[in-house]
């Protein structure tokens, strides 16, 4: 009996649709009739990246006269190059994307405008311009000419955000999003009202904040905002001045907060005399004052985490330094809790914690050593 691809289950056929690459053979399958037509429409609009002016050309007129297209799109990206004459075209062809799950624009906010009269319904994902550029090149002040006040943008299915602050007020409210990372404008703590963070319709769980200088007033504003929060962030792309006193100031806000796991307070600038001794005073007091912290950092490179009750300084660079650290912290300090010696007895072994702390009592410093292979440590 000869084989019939159209007597496959769909599934089957639409599997068939996925290995084929290219999207000139996806056109040839077009034409084969009308049921691998509606398959393969589906592949080719489904993720749109468009490559050039002559593609969005083509591509958006296809949009705007084939309903078929247009339905088929999921995940739309219009290119941060795009000549400003293509906004009006591509504003009405995104428009008829009832169907839109994914949507980002790294251009400019006018196509943004564009649809502030259309309603996404599916929509659960959307990266709004200069997103990508502060955090790969920290370029406050090219994000903040884009923070201009927006209306209200209807998104009941937005679950994740991204974006300046002005605009966060247009989209979040209304939304699912449980999901918020924001690009603070300091002006906004020094003109106008007290800002505040949108709230959606859902709990935010995650809420990483972008900012130009440490501002403790953002601490005013976040912590009541959210109180079941499980990750906070606190990224600086511009001025690390007055850190301390921020690094402070959290002390008081963490018992608002009932079920925090993870806090970053992140910044380009590293100083590698960073004094460990001081960071595991701030992450023993945060994590009484939270007891549902599990990790904490103070810069990209140096985050803390806590294993079986003992706080352990995990930096990729230099981690024989940080076990070093973890045992003569443990020979030399008897006050502390006695999850740190099991913790480190279980890295070294038995025979070689012995060892170690015979070594240090009689030199007064780390002697240096290797872990073996089967487990254990020897002396170098």
């Amino acid at each position: 009996m000869p084989f019939n691809l159209l007597d496959l289950p769909n599934e089957l056929q639409y599997s068939i649709v996925d290995f084929v690459a290219q999207t000139p053979d996806l056109l040839e399958f077009c034409c084969t009739n009308r049921q691998l037509y509606n398959i393969c429409i589906r592949r080719i609009y489904g993720r749109l990246r468009l490559k050039d002016a002559a593609q969005i050309l083509q591509c958006c007129r296809s949009l705007i006269a084939r309903e078929e297209a247009a339905n088929s799109v999921r995940d739309a990206c219009y290119p941060k190059w795009a000549f400003e004459a293509f906004h009006s075209l591509v504003g009405r062809a995104i428009r008829g994307l009832k169907n839109l799950r994914v949507f980002a624009s790294y251009n400019s906010l006018s196509i943004f405008k564009e649809l502030l009269d259309t309603r996404f319904p599916l929509l659960v994902e959307c990266a709004l311009p200069s997103a990508p550029e502060i955090v790969s090149d920290f370029n406050l002040d090219w994000l903040l000419r884009f923070t201009t006040p927006m209306e209200p943008l209807t998104l009941p299915s937005l679950q994740y955000f991204v974006g300046p602050y002005a605009v966060a007020h247009a989209v979040v409210p209304g939304s699912r999003t449980s999901s918020l990372s924001i690009y603070w404008d300091s002006k906004v703590f020094s003109e106008g009202p007290p800002p505040t963070v949108p709230a959606s319709n859902v709990e935010i769980l995650q809420l990483e904040n972008y900012i130009a200088r440490w501002d403790l007033s953002l601490l005013s504003i976040v912590a009541p905002y959210a109180p079941h929060l499980e990750n906070l962030g606190f990224l600086n792309v511009a001025d690390d001045r007055d850190k301390d006193a921020f690094i402070s100031a959290i002390d008081s806000i963490l018992p608002q907060f009932l079920n925090l796991i993870r806090l970053d307070l992140d910044s380009p600038a590293h100083d590698d005399d960073n004094d460990m001794e001081d960071e595991f005073e701030v992450v023993c007091r945060w994590s009484t004052n939270c007891p549902t912290l599990s990790i904490i950092s103070f810069t990209n490179e140096n985050r803390w985490i806590q294993i079986a009750g003992v706080w352990f300084p995990c930096e990729t660079n230099d981690i024989t330094a940080r076990i070093d650290w973890l045992f003569k912290k443990v020979f030399t300090c008897p006050s502390l809790p006695i999850e740190y010696r099991a913790f480190a007895q279980m890295l070294a072994g038995a025979e070689g914690m012995r060892t170690l702390q015979d070594a240090f009592v009689k030199s007064g410093c780390m002697p240096s050593f290797r872990f073996e292979t089967l487990g254990g440590l020897v002396l170098e």
